[in-house]
């Protein structure tokens, strides 16, 4: 069973950021935006093969997105 259909402008996740003025803001962020980071990602650090992943980075940090979206995207 897949699941559903997701364009490139389908939303991925949203992050929320203290912003410049203190008051949190939600930042979304579509699958364009993201899988082009994973891919490189997966090429650069040969993760096209079975491998084990560190994610160290902690998730309240948007940097982690990255470190997802490259483990999950390699399978």
């Amino acid at each position: 069973e897949t699941g559903p259909d997701v364009t490139a402008d389908d939303l991925a996740y949203v992050i929320y950021t203290s912003g410049s003025t203190g008051r949190p803001k939600g930042v979304a962020v579509t699958h364009r935006g993201i899988r082009p980071i994973a891919r490189w990602q997966n090429e650069n650090y040969g993760l096209d093969t079975p491998r084990r992943v560190l994610q160290g980075t902690p998730l309240s940090f948007d940097i982690s997105v990255w470190e997802i979206c490259a483990a999950l995207l390699s399978g």
